[in-house]
């Protein structure tokens, strides 16, 4: 296991130097973290665990649609000897689930995980005590939104982000060869109409201040705290 040792070190390195301390780390980049071996992101909560207070960053936000609740016990053990010193949460996963139907996800990619294991996901981040934020994107068709934003809300899913598709290429990552299969295949999903009224049926459930849109959203998981102060909501 000589690369474990070497990323493992070369991280607590990076830690001990003081550069993350007190500061907001997107642990996401171009690749999603939790398509790395379990033992990557094991050790790196560990270096994390094992570091000092002052040295700790003051948020790590993590953004995935792989299971990231095969670390949540670590995760938890983190969140709970850690404060950040804007008392926001330390941690804040964001999951991303963007539709609840198997022949979407199948069709658009099969490396991802089935909803079920989505929703599994959050359920167990959530019951071990984790911020976790749920992005509904790429925002796809659903057979019951409505009962899965009921679902989210039980488990403790303090509010929701969304990006809808955009026919605007220079507003969205969406490459031009997709935007004409949905223009083909799923045009409902570039309608402005009917996009209003999935938003309408998510406010429904989790009320306007609790769902963020575009670049609200993620701006959005540098100060989570401030979103649920902002509404005065439990």
């Amino acid at each position: 296991m000589r690369t474990k040792r070497r990323e493992s070190d070369k991280f607590r390195r990076h830690v001990s130097a003081g550069t993350l301390a007190d500061k907001t780390v997107y642990w996401s980049g171009v690749t999603d973290p939790y398509a790395a071996p379990p033992w990557l992101t094991k050790s790196i909560w560990q270096v994390l665990s094992e570091a000092p207070a002052q040295l700790r960053p003051r948020r790590l936000v993590v953004q995935s649609r792989f299971p990231v609740r095969r670390d949540a016990d670590l995760i938890a053990d983190y969140c709970h000897s850690t404060k950040s010193s804007d008392d926001g949460p330390p941690v804040v996963i964001s999951a991303s689930i963007g539709t609840d139907r198997r022949d979407i996800l199948r069709a658009w990619d099969r490396a991802t995980p089935s909803f079920e294991q989505r929703m599994r996901n959050v359920q167990s981040l959530c019951e071990a005590g984790v911020f976790v934020v749920v992005t509904l994107s790429p925002f796809g068709p659903w057979h019951d939104l409505t009962g899965t934003l009921r679902q989210l809300r039980n488990w403790g899913v303090p509010y929701v982000t969304l990006i809808f598709f955009n026919q605007e290429q220079h507003c969205v990552s969406t490459p031009s060869g997709f935007l004409k299969y949905l223009r083909e295949q799923w045009p409902e999903l570039l309608d402005s109409v009917w996009q209003a009224e999935r938003l309408r049926e998510i406010e429904q459930v989790y009320g306007p201040g609790r769902v963020l849109q575009e670049q609200a959203g993620f701006a959005s998981l540098i100060a989570p705290q401030r979103v649920l102060a902002a509404d005065n909501l439990p």
